[in-house]
């Protein structure tokens, strides 16, 4: 008789979509940039206005800021406090995830001011990260807490990560 394999929870399913989510998110903005906000006339050609160039880079950085901080928001309103920690984790993983397609399209005939651009658009999304109510103390981190909270009860002694949300 073959092993009982354990039957994920729904929690475990979601969260490892949020990579694949951030992930095709970042991926797209970074097409988005490249596509529709990248000036590509080389300066002292016919064709090249400083103007519309200054233009574009100011409306690439507004749409940089605006979608991610977008996304963060819509994001962030579905996630449960107490589920915090982990979708943070598979967040991270997403941006690793766009980092390295891009990478994978890269060869030495890349244009690297593109290339560039597309890069900074996905790390923008390190923003996400960013949560201004959480604040967290490591108490593994705190030589003399740790060595503290080791001598307290067995109540006591799960406590390794203490995560402060103001009310």
């Amino acid at each position: 008789m073959s092993p009982k394999k354990p039957v994920r929870s729904l929690v475990d399913f979601a969260i490892d979509n949020i990579a694949d989510l951030v992930r095709d998110e970042a991926l797209r903005v970074a097409y988005v940039v490249r596509n529709k906000l990248t000036y590509e006339e080389v300066p002292g050609t016919p064709g090249y206005d400083p103007d519309l160039e200054e233009k574009l880079a100011a409306d690439r950085e507004i749409y940089y800021t605006d979608q991610v901080e977008l996304f963060k928001q819509h994001f962030l309103s579905h996630i449960p406090h107490l589920l915090v920690e982990e979708v943070l984790r598979s967040v991270l993983v997403g941006i690793a995830q766009a980092i390295l397609a891009l990478k994978k399209e890269w060869t030495p005939a890349t244009n690297m001011k593109f290339f560039t651009r597309k890069i900074y658009a996905v790390t923008k999304f390190s923003n996400v990260l960013v949560i201004p109510y959480r604040k967290t103390l490591n108490l593994d981190k705190i030589p003399k807490v740790g060595k503290q909270i080791q001598g307290l009860s067995l109540r006591v002694c799960f406590l390794k990560v203490l995560t402060y949300r103001p009310v």
